[in-house]
């Protein structure tokens, strides 16, 4: 299950970002139908990392994103869950994802005294 390690990497980073391990209410993290992350094994691995280094226990929210397919001989666009066989148009194999692949955190809300502080929205670097 490579989502426990990314629930590892997550709590990282965040602790990192913020500095020291804070107490979280919300954590939002973005994932494509195409990045390979489960997020019900994710929400349950991250559930129980946070709680163990010191974030508290957060409510993690996904928000999914569509994959978006583009043909490369006849141009059309469409959007799919999964990679499907070819161009529902002309049925050519050629194509590039345009998007569908992410997983990242894009922002994190702080529970209790932390609350008054700012929340962080992520900018950075998405895979």
């Amino acid at each position: 299950m490579h989502e426990y390690s990314l629930a590892q990497d997550m709590a990282e980073v965040i602790i990192s970002v913020l500095g020291k391990p804070r107490r979280l209410s919300t954590v939002t993290v973005v994932i494509g139908p195409l990045s390979g992350v489960s997020w019900e094994s994710l929400s349950f691995c991250f559930t129980e990392i946070a709680s163990v280094r010191g974030l508290g226990n957060p409510e993690l929210v996904v928000r999914k994103t569509p994959a978006e397919m583009r043909c490369l001989q006849c141009g059309h666009a469409w959007h799919s869950d999964d990679f499907e066989p070819g161009c529902p148009e002309c049925g050519s194999w050629d194509r590039r994802i345009v998007s569908g692949r992410e997983f990242f955190v894009e922002s994190v809300e702080f529970d209790g005294e932390d609350a008054d502080e700012d929340n962080i929205t992520s900018d950075g670097p998405k895979r």
